[in-house]
C-alpha cells in the first residue's frame, strides 16, 4: 500500500489543531509520513530565512496532500501564505481544515470554499483528493 505524504500548514499558536490532524491520519489505515515543520524542528532554529524558504519548499515537494489548518492566523502569517501559495504552484492538492473551536469567517470562506472540518472527515478527504490526482 502506497504511504501518503503529508504536510500540515499551521501556525505555531495553533499547535492543537496540527495535533489533531496528527491524531486522525495516525487513524487511517494507509501509512502517513508527515514533513511539516513544527517549532521544535532543529531546521526552523537552525538556518536562515532563504534557506528556510527553500527547505520548507524541499518537504512541500515530498508531498501528496497539504494540509492546511486554517485559523484567523492564516490572514497574519507570510509564513504560512508562502507555504499555501507554493503548495498550489506545484499542484499539490490543498485541503483547508477547520479546527474545532474556531469560527468560519467570511473572508476564509470566499478564499477556501472547500473547507472541512477537523473530524474523521478528514481521512475519506485526503483519500478523494490522491484518487483525483
Amino acid at each position: 500500500m502506497k504511504k501518503i505524504n503529508i504536510f500540515i500548514c499551521h501556525s505555531f499558536s495553533d499547535t492543537s489543531g496540527y495535533n489533531e490532524v496528527l491524531g486522525i491520519v495516525g487513524n487511517c489505515l494507509v501509512p502517513v509520513e508527515d514533513y511539516s515543520c513544527t517549532k521544535d524542528d532543529a531546521i526552523y532554529h537552525s538556518i536562515a530565512k532563504v534557506e528556510l524558504e527553500n527547505a520548507m519548499m524541499r518537504r512541500i515537494d515530498l508531498c501528496d496532500i497539504f494540509i492546511l489548518i486554517l485559523t484567523e492566523r492564516f490572514f497574519g502569517s507570510r509564513w504560512m501564505q508562502f507555504e499555501e501559495a507554493y503548495a498550489r504552484n506545484c499542484n499539490t492538492p490543498v485541503l483547508p481544515v477547520l479546527p474545532v473551536g474556531h469560527t468560519y469567517t467570511t473572508e476564509m470562506a470566499s478564499r477556501f470554499p472547500n473547507t472541512i472540518a477537523l473530524d474523521e472527515g478528514l481521512i475519506h478527504a485526503m483519500l478523494a483528493l490522491i484518487e483525483q490526482n
